[in-house]
């Protein structure tokens, strides 16, 4: 009985945000490890905070030119409207299994709202143990799958720093057809 109890105890300190607003760093360590997730990058780019996170050295040089790609063609795609940013959160991007990213034992943050099974990436600020924004892009065999689920959640993120911009989906679908275009 007493083994239980503490079982029950530690789920519950690592279910629950050890801050107001974000996940422990526990819940984001225990997935990174879990998933190898131990090649990183950090740089800024055109004033925004990136860091990447991927398995391989392949991986991650692929990420950071795609992520650059991606945020010179947002430039481009808002340029004629006067955005302001509201905020320039820093960026966390995952590029990891999609088995892990699918795993409600394993990333149990991410489930705690109800997704669709099988997603294959996800924008959030409200998991995140610093506050961060967080991009979780499913590595697919077919790179194409992962680029186009980058491409959609740096939509969200853009939207997320904006002020005159709201989350949606339909003009995040309008940029992916422009990026691919």
């Amino acid at each position: 009985m007493n083994i239980l109890l503490k079982t029950i105890f530690i789920l519950i300190i690592l279910m629950f945000p050890s801050t107001g607003n974000g996940y422990s760093n526990q819940a984001y360590n225990a997935f990174i490890k879990y998933d190898n997730l131990n090649i990183t990058r950090s740089f800024s780019y055109n004033g925004f905070n990136i860091k990447l996170y991927a398995k391989s050295s392949r991986e991650l040089n692929w990420l950071n030119s795609k992520t650059i790609d991606v945020i010179d063609k947002i430039s481009i795609f808002y340029e004629s409207e006067s955005l302001s940013f509201c905020d320039k959160k820093p960026i966390e991007i995952y590029l990891m299994n999609q088995d892990t990213l699918n795993n409600k034992s394993i990333m149990p943050f991410l489930w705690l709202r109800k997704f669709p099974k099988g997603i294959n990436g996800i924008y959030t600020t409200s998991t995140s143990h610093d506050e961060n924004g967080s991009l979780f892009i499913s590595n697919t065999p077919v790179r194409m799958t992962s680029t186009r689920v980058l491409v959609h959640e740096i939509v969200h993120y853009w939207q997320d720093m904006n002020c005159e911009l709201y989350p949606s989906e339909a003009e995040a679908a309008k940029f992916e057809k422009f990026y691919f275009n």
